[in-house]
């Protein structure tokens, strides 16, 4: 019977501490730059405007699963090459010391206008990007990059929209599973994989835009 009880108590215990995460509030972003290293989900609550260099939004250090929603809002960078550093709408990486970080990460919900780089990221897997837009028109430059994966893994590039770059996606020294579904790329290099003889990158990949010949899925992992 008292370990009926025991199991019973934990039961509940682990119950009430799901519904706890799920009660948990939105953490507001009001301004850039803007860094993230609680586990949350972190909503912007109007458009934002980023003119410095480095990062508007930086995910680094995270303990927990991590959810930006940009609730369809806009994060708008400089525009123009910065001599300083260079512009990248939001960074994703994981916590070094040469491990992969496992945490999922999903961003989601927005756009990412005017930076030299959408997204970069660096050293993890399970990070889902799913219903964003890259219109990133930045003059002066010649390698904007909408989302540009170094050491990443598992991930999910989905319902996304790359437009105004020299380069939809850069997939460096990924170790295999990566997909890309119903990605629309404007760019002038769809998909660039540096580093492919490091092993099988892509998982799938399916590309919109009758005007660019798109490599298969068939040609990325043979």
């Amino acid at each position: 019977m008292k370990f009926q009880k025991f199991l019973l108590t934990a039961a509940l215990g682990l119950v009430m501490s799901a519904l706890t995460a799920q009660a948990a509030p939105n953490i507001p972003i009001s301004g850039v730059p803007f860094n993230i290293s609680g586990p949350g989900t972190y909503v912007l609550v109007r458009n934002l405007t980023y003119t410095g260099s480095g990062s508007a939004i930086t995910i680094s250090n995270i303990t927990g699963p991590v959810i930006l929603d940009f609730k369809g809002f806009t994060l708008t960078g400089p525009g123009t090459v910065n001599l300083v550093g260079i512009g990248t709408g939001i960074t994703v990486q994981g916590n070094g010391l040469n491990t992969i970080t496992n945490i999922p990460v999903t961003i989601r919900n927005g756009t990412v206008s005017q930076f030299l780089v959408g997204l970069f990221a660096f050293e993890l897997n399970n990070l889902t990007i799913t219903s964003m837009a890259f219109p990133l028109t930045y003059p002066g430059s010649s390698s904007a990059t909408g989302i540009h994966f170094i050491l990443v893994s598992d991930s999910l590039i989905n319902d996304c929209d790359i437009s105004s770059a020299l380069y939809g996606i850069i997939d460096d020294l990924s170790r295999e599973g990566n997909r890309y579904v119903s990605v629309f790329c404007g760019a002038d290099n769809t998909l660039e994989v540096p580093h492919y003889a490091e092993g099988l990158t892509v998982k799938y990949c399916e590309f919109e835009d009758p005007t660019i010949e798109h490599p298969t899925n068939e040609d990325l992992i043979k």
